[in-house]
């Protein structure tokens, strides 16, 4: 009879520190992103059951499984140790800082870090068990998919001012195309090269029609030196219209880089748990 009390004591006693312990130990939920600019993005999760010793910190998770790991430098809000339970709470990364331009569908994962009994860090809801060197290798950014965009601005506008159609070659997405473009500089050179010989043959025309003496001989001059300054004329202006046209569209198309895409806007957010962790899943374009 003693024996079977002091069995039943033991299981009582360790039901209760298995219960202390769960209750210890900090929970996540209910975690939303969204995109508050084309800069940063908003983690928003609920937290409970948090100590003082528990670090909360995020991960961003791509669809192949490998974990983006933003650097603390660049991330504000409620993370690390000392976080306190309720609602909302709020983690904001500055991804541009960061060096990233991201154009996929991801995961926000919030995760708390417990200092355990015997004071080895324990990872709270980690999806799956993994060694430290899968672990590194899944959080090194994916530089071919995660990459800082190349610049496609209206400053490329300042080369097609020295070569008309090149300039317009680098404000094409999603790479720069080649195409025709070159053509349209040898045009503008052509055009005005033609235009100068235009000009300098008008003007040696008329200076034959003021040395001839007389109307009737120098009318042939006087006609061929008008007829040269006519095509100077439209060839220069035609130069200057391909010249200026060139300029105005690598500006508008820089600028229109620029913009954020309206159709990646629309954020469509999906929650869900994975192994015990609460994921959000949001598609955004940047």
């Amino acid at each position: 009879m003693p024996s079977s009390l002091l069995h039943s004591g033991m299981l009582l006693v360790a039901g209760w520190l298995i219960a202390l312990g769960a209750s210890a130990q900090g929970r996540v939920s209910n975690v939303r992103m969204r995109a508050l600019n084309q800069q940063s993005i908003e983690v928003l999760y609920d937290l409970r059951n948090s100590q003082p010793t528990d670090s909360v910190y995020m991960r961003l998770q791509r669809r192949n499984g490998k974990l983006i790991v933003p650097s603390r430098a660049y991330v504000s809000g409620d993370t690390g140790m000392r976080q306190t339970d309720g609602r909302d709470r709020r983690i904001v990364w500055n991804l541009r800082r960061n060096g990233y331009t991201l154009r996929e569908e991801l995961r926000a994962l919030v995760f708390v870090k417990q200092l355990g009994l015997q004071g080895n860090p324990i990872i709270a809801d980690v999806p799956e068990k993994r060694s430290k060197e899968s672990r590194r290798r899944a959080a090194e950014p994916d530089t071919a998919s995660v990459a800082t965009r190349p610049y496609r601005g209206p400053g490329w506008a300042l080369l097609s001012a020295l070569a008309p159609g090149i300039g317009n070659i680098f404000v094409q997405t999603p790479r720069p195309k080649v195409g025709l473009r070159p053509l349209v500089t040898v045009a503008a050179y052509g055009l005005l090269i033609y235009g100068a010989g235009q000009q300098g043959e008008a003007a040696q025309a008329y200076e034959n029609y003021t040395l001839s003496g007389s109307n009737d001989v120098g009318e042939p001059f006087y006609q061929q030196a008008n007829t040269a300054h006519q095509r100077y004329y439209i060839a220069t202006r035609a130069a200057a219209a391909i010249w200026v046209a060139d300029i105005a569209l690598t500006v508008l198309r820089g600028i229109k880089n620029q913009r954020p895409d309206k159709r990646g806007q629309a954020v469509s957010v999906n929650l869900s748990y994975q192994a015990n962790v609460p994921v959000a899943v949001v598609r955004y374009s940047f």
